[in-house]
């Protein structure tokens, strides 16, 4: 139950800022940010859903227990470097809405960092209830 909760939470904070970026696309252009890569920024956010729902449908056991958490991260990678891309034209001062523009592109980079964390506790907490049930 609390895992389902943290999926539903994470996938409002991926649509957030997808909306965000719908938002300050306007600014982000004017910066010379081109429409095209903003666009392939917010499709690569989708992908962190693959990874997120994975354990919560009743695939074989090869898919759904034995993912290995490199693979995962695959799945983070494109949304990265494509906003390190962006964040590395965009200027770091400027005005407020370049500030917001700017911040925007960043919390693409700490989702990446939450949905990998995610994964993570997920593969503890399987180990741990694992070594649980093999002790009973």
């Amino acid at each position: 139950m609390l895992y389902i909760l943290l999926v539903v939470f994470y996938f409002a904070a991926c649509f957030k800022v997808i909306f965000g970026i719908s938002k300050n696309r306007a600014v982000l252009v004017n910066l010379g940010i081109p429409s095209g890569m903003l666009l392939l920024c917010q499709s690569a956010l989708l992908l962190f859903a693959i990874p997120i729902i994975t354990p919560l449908f009743p695939w074989p056991v090869y898919i759904s227990e034995g993912f290995p958490i490199p693979l995962t991260i695959l799945f983070f990678l494109p949304a990265v470097l494509i906003a390190k891309h962006i964040n590395s034209k965009l200027p770091a001062g400027g005005y407020d809405y370049q500030r917001t523009a700017l911040g925007t592109i960043q919390e693409v980079l700490w989702l990446a960092a939450a949905g990998a964390g995610c994964i993570l506790a997920i593969a503890i907490f399987r180990m741990a209830l694992g070594s649980l049930s093999s002790v009973a």
